[in-house]
Order: C-alpha cells, then structure tokens, then sequence
C-alpha cells in the first residue's frame, strides 16, 4: 500500500476516535428593548448651535456636585467651551469660553483637584472655580508646553527659553495666588531641552518631592534622550538625577508614576523602574 494510502486510513482513523459531539445553545429569546433605557436619570444637548463636534477633549470630570466637560468644535471658528452640568438634574450650572489669546481650542491636557478644574491651549493655563466657573488664575507663555500638573494647591507648568536653551519649571501656589520658578535647566553639547511638569509625592518627611523630566534633543542628528530629576521642593534640593534615560527617543508624554518605594518611567523603548 502506497505511503499516501496509510497517511490517509491514519488520519480518517484518527479523527474517527477524537471526534467531539458539539451540542447546539438553547435560542435566545430577546425581549423587546426600548431605545431609551428605563434608568435614565437625565439628558441634555451638548450644544445650542449646528456647528456639531468631535469627541469631547476629555472625560468626564466629577468635581463637588458638577460634573465637568470640554467642547471640541468642528468649526475652527467656533470657540471650544467648558461647561459644568448638576450631578442630579443635567442642568448647565455654567460656561466657560473667555479666552484672551487668538487660539480658541484645548489640549486633551487637564488636571484637577477637588476645588478647582486647570486647563491649556498651549498658550494660557486657565484656573476655574469648579462649582462657579470663574476665572482664578491666568497664565500666557507663547514659548510654554501644551502640559500640566497639579498636585494639592499646586499647580505647575513649564517655560521654554529662546531656541530652546533653556527651560524654567514653574509653580502657581494658590494659597498665595503667586507664580514661583523652582527650577531651571540649559542646553549643553549641542543638545535643547524641555522640561515637563511633575509628578509629586509627600514623603514620610513631610517634604515636598518632585519627580519630571528634562528633554534633551539634538536637532543636528535627529537624538533624543531625557534626564530624570527627583527634587525635594520643600529643601529646594536635587535628589538625585538619571541621565540619559534611553540612547535615542525619550517618550514626552506620560510621566513618572510612583508608589511607596519605587519610581516607574516609559521612555519609546524601555520600560525603567528606579529604587
């Protein structure tokens, strides 16, 4: 018998003996289903005008008894807008749209504690009351990055100087409505830098302590990489600092986590965690 012949009865023989008895599911009755669901609390239109949108800038964000969301205009002549909605009800509570600069549209970029709601267009960093929807703070940086942090009462921000060659760290302290620069960095070997606002931790101390990057980048050979600080604000006082994190690109985006021991940070090809 030819070698495809036995290859043939093995597998038909095979098969035969591991052979599974499939049982077919139960049908599913589906019930009628309404188009609105039955525990809808509230409903409200978004906007008042045709323009329409994109996806909103952000989730939403809960804050006191408003829940808090950001327009993203379809139209680039529409102005984007903040709104702040009842928990309970949906009613609008307030509006906000007072830009001062010529751009009208947010970054993704918002940060919040539980008082006050603080976000960017690259261009002002706006403070708002959360549960009134005034103004608390404004700031204007042409040459600022489209990012920030908050941690408590404080609220940073980062300064780029011209061409990149240096860069100022920045703190809004509101319980003195005041702007403090707690650090700066320069350019060096050909590299430009950035720094990124922080992530912040109080430590068994009761010190302040920072942990951000600084941006290094070589426009001449297309490097990038970025140098870790840990900072204690309170000492005004360099911890430590790694550098460079990564040989080439450093990942701008997201900063570092911490828990109670250790330091996590992404750079675009490695993934770090520091003692």
């Amino acid at each position: 018998m030819r070698p495809i012949a036995l290859s043939f009865i093995f597998l038909f023989f095979v098969s035969s003996c591991c052979k599974v008895n499939y049982i077919d599911p139960p049908p599913i009755d589906n019930p009628s289903i309404d188009s609105i669901p039955y525990n809808l609390i509230w409903e409200t239109p978004l906007f008042s005008d045709t323009t329409g949108s994109y996806s909103p800038w952000f989730p939403p964000i809960i804050i006191g008894d408003n829940v808090i969301y950001a327009s993203n205009h379809i139209d680039k002549e529409e102005i984007d807008s903040i709104k702040a909605y009842d928990l309970m009800t949906g009613e609008v509570k307030w509006g906000w749209s007072d830009f001062k600069s010529t751009y009208h549209k947010w970054t993704s970029n918002v940060v919040y504690n539980d008082k006050n709601l603080y976000v960017t267009n690259g261009v002002e960093v706006i403070g708002i009351d959360a549960q009134t929807g005034e103004t608390i703070l404004r700031r204007q940086s042409e040459e600022g990055k489209k990012s920030i942090s908050v941690f408590n009462d404080m609220l940073f921000h980062a300064d780029l100087g011209s061409g990149e060659q240096n860069s100022t760290l920045l703190m809004y302290d509101a319980k003195t409505n005041l702007w403090k620069k707690i650090f700066k960095t320069f350019a060096f070997d050909g590299f430009v830098v950035r720094l990124f606002p922080p992530t912040t931790e109080i430590d068994n101390q009761n010190d302040t302590i920072l942990y951000f990057q600084n941006r290094l980048y070589q426009n001449s050979s297309y490097i990038e990489s970025s140098e870790l600080y840990c900072y204690n604000l309170t000492k005004d006082s360099v911890l430590w600092k790694i550098s460079p994190v990564d040989s080439l690109v450093s990942n701008i985006l997201n900063p570092p986590l911490i828990d109670e021991t250790q330091v996590y940070f992404l750079t675009a090809k490695t993934f770090h965690c520091y003692n």
